[in-house]
């Protein structure tokens, strides 16, 4: 297990370099400035400039937090927010999230908050493509039995997004967990519908969970229509599973709605 870890850190770091590297040689390029001696002038400081970026985030209100088909707050509404700073010049990212949430751990004890803390890198590949690579740490306070680590990978191309998620430690279960996701996102041309802002998404997944830990394989759908309003998202969706969850009635078909303003 621990040196299924290594690989990943040892991939994670190596990306991150990679990408860095790439993004300051191009900038040099691109502003003539290749040459033995740096110019200082120019780049007074080379260390500032790596690290400057911009901060974003969001507060949401939820009728329900669903994470893969299975709600988290009981079928009870959740408030989430989220804050990321974004390197300006790499795509290196770091996150901290948060939700309300109510359920067991495993050891009896309640949940009552999750905060999630991530870091990654995102970028570009070609036109209308993009990566995202990012080690998640899930924790919940009061109930650390269920905290546990995840490696998420996820490719967009236009409209169409796949994700896969690895875990060693799947619910700290010390067991593997594999998550798959298709999906599409799409914003709705407003020739179509007379209005702007309009976004269609739907996802199908499957979690790969390990038996021998008493959990249980399932498959997850949702399918969700959202309005942008200046920096404000209202939503409304379906989610559901296919039952083999054995989480009844926590994965039953749900009506989530969401209002979400982001910063």
């Amino acid at each position: 297990m621990h040196h299924h870890i290594k690989k990943i850190w040892v991939c994670i770091l190596g990306t991150i370099l990679i990408s860095a590297y790439s993004a300051n040689f191009a900038a040099t390029v691109s502003t003539g400035s290749l040459s033995a001696t740096p110019n200082v002038a120019t780049n007074p400081n080379p260390v500032s400039k790596f690290f400057a970026g911009n901060f974003s985030g969001s507060a949401d209100l939820t009728s329900n937090y669903v994470f893969r088909g299975i709600s988290e707050s009981n079928n009870d509404p959740a408030i989430q927010g989220s804050l990321t700073y974004s390197l300006q010049t790499t795509g290196i990212y770091v996150t901290a999230w948060g939700s309300t949430v109510n359920f067991l751990n495993d050891q009896g004890k309640r949940a009552r908050i999750e905060l999630d803390t991530s870091i990654g890198i995102a970028n570009p590949i070609i036109d209308n493509a993009n990566y995202d690579i990012s080690l998640a740490r899930y924790n919940y306070p009061n109930a650390s039995a269920a905290d546990y680590n995840e490696l998420i990978v996820i490719g967009n191309y236009q409209f169409l997004e796949g994700t896969i998620s690895y875990s060693s430690n799947v619910y700290n279960s010390h067991k593997t967990g594999i998550y798959y996701q298709l999906g599409l996102h799409y914003d709705v041309p407003a020739k179509y519908i007379y209005f702007q802002g309009i976004n269609v998404s739907a996802t199908v997944g499957h979690y790969n969970l390990p038996k021998s830990a008493d959990l249980y394989s399932y498959s997850d759908y949702s399918a969700t229509i959202s309005k942008k309003i200046s920096n404000y998202i209202l939503s409304l969706g379906w989610t559901g599973t296919n039952g083999k969850a054995h989480e009844a009635p926590l994965d039953n078909d749900q009506i989530v709605g969401t209002v979400a303003v982001s910063f």
